[in-house]
């Protein structure tokens, strides 16, 4: 089994600094990202993707890959990320990056029942006559963690999930617990560590940075020619974003908002991350990315990567 090294950690916390560093290094030949909002294109200021010429210096793939017209499943992504790496060349580093992706990846892939078209079409009737988030708020209580890594306006993704667990009656957790057979990568977990007050700042300054950078401009655009009903839209931002650049809110408002929103989504991330097992974690409160990436190399390197 292949030993993958893997670079964890809230949003906003460093990831893709600490990955970008670890190439720089000679430790990593190229960045697979497990973000599952980073895969759409025309997307990338608001998901604080790399910048074009990142792309190409660090060899990212997994970016900007997907028309945000198209739907992309946890397991499709298991299935493309799986390809690239066993066949591209070179060492990868991953950075997670979406719960589900990264379970998807390392826990192997489930054989989920055929697809019910009864009972599809009754779940989507439900949407219609009890909206969306109503079925989403089921899902959190038969399937929690499937429930966190899915938008509550995603209705495609929280119709699969409920029509999974309504055919099997176990949620897709226990669904890949009980089929290992797939598992083809060991992931060598490290993760950054960051206070409260600290994270909350950061996430601030990334915020700003993005609105003074084009956020905005890029949701007017985004709405302009797809629509505010693709769920790449849903991402954390835009709407206060083309608020902003419709003059309807000013920029400390708009400021505060994505903040406030990305801060509980960072601590909703830390929920699960605390969850996990083997995770080698560097705190970054006092130290800087580069400092905690070499106590990550070090690590690695002393466990035989």
């Amino acid at each position: 089994m292949k030993s993958i090294p893997v670079i964890l950690g809230p949003t906003a916390s460093g990831k893709t600094e600490a990955a970008k560093y670890i190439v720089e290094k000679g430790f990593a030949d190229f960045v697979l990202s497990a973000d599952s909002r980073k895969i759409y294109k025309g997307f990338s200021i608001g998901t604080a993707s790399p910048t074009e010429d990142e792309l190409k210096k660090y060899h990212f793939e997994g970016i900007a890959f997907l028309e945000p017209t198209e739907s992309f499943s946890a397991n499709e992504f298991s299935l493309r990320a799986s390809v690239i790496l066993s066949k591209k060349n070179g060492r990868p580093i991953v950075e997670g990056g979406s719960n589900l992706y990264l379970r998807a990846l390392f826990e192997g892939l489930f054989r989920a029942p055929p697809s019910d078209p009864a009972l599809r079409e009754k779940l989507k009737k439900r949407v219609i006559e009890e909206g969306v988030e109503s079925l989403w708020n089921e899902l959190s209580s038969s399937d929690p963690d499937s429930a966190f890594s899915i938008h509550k306006k995603d209705a495609t993704r929280i119709i699969r999930a409920l029509e999974v667990f309504y055919q099997t009656g176990k949620p897709m957790r226990k669904l890949w617990a009980e089929n290992k057979q797939d598992k083809k990568f060991l992931p060598q977990y490290a993760g950054l560590i960051t206070g409260s007050v600290k994270l909350k700042e950061k996430i601030r300054q990334r915020t700003e940075k993005m609105l003074e950078n084009g956020m905005p401009e890029e949701a007017a655009f985004l709405k302009e020619k797809y629509g505010s009903d693709i769920w790449p839209m849903n991402a954390i931002g835009y709407k206060e974003a083309f608020l902003y650049h419709e003059k309807k809110i000013d920029f400390q408002t708009a400021v505060e908002r994505i903040s406030t929103l990305t801060w509980q989504y960072a601590r909703k991330q830390n929920v699960w991350l605390k969850k996990m097992e083997g995770v080698f974690w560097v705190d970054c409160d006092n130290i800087t990315i580069r400092l905690a990436s070499d106590k990550i190399l070090e690590h690695w390197k002393r466990s035989g990567l």
